[in-house]
């Protein structure tokens, strides 16, 4: 049975959407990487099928099409992917002080500023 604690549940999705994200990183590096390492083996002029230029570690190569077209959805899918990873992140840790600071505010409310009821509320809370 689902868990009914709307903020998990937030949480739970965040997680989610945040590995998601990390994953087409990875994915889409593992893409820029392996062009990017072939392309070192490929003609530093126009022959055949290599006619688009990539610059590659300050040398000039050539790339096919279907590499050309993948180094072009891979860069923008990688830092897409990062930009999102992060900001779910900061999302996720700024909810979660949001609902610490909540209680945090709670606590001290409950105590009234007296350092004896606030020893005594952290003791209680400590045992439990």
């Amino acid at each position: 049975m689902p868990d009914q604690d709307p903020r998990k549940n937030w949480r739970f999705l965040l997680l989610r959407l945040m590995v998601l994200a990390l994953v087409v990183a990875l994915i889409a590096a593992v893409a820029v990487f392996a062009v990017d390492v072939a392309s070192l083996f490929q003609p530093s002029a126009p022959l055949g099928a290599y006619v688009y230029p990539h610059v590659f570690r300050g040398r000039l190569h050539y790339l096919t099409g279907v590499q050309n077209g993948l180094l072009a959805m891979a860069q923008p899918a990688f830092w897409t992917g990062l930009g999102f990873f992060f900001v779910f992140a900061i999302s996720s840790e700024w909810r979660n002080t949001a609902r610490k600071g909540g209680s945090r505010q709670a606590h001290a409310a409950a105590t009234n500023g007296n350092p004896a009821r606030r020893a005594a509320a952290h003791l209680s809370a400590a045992a439990k």
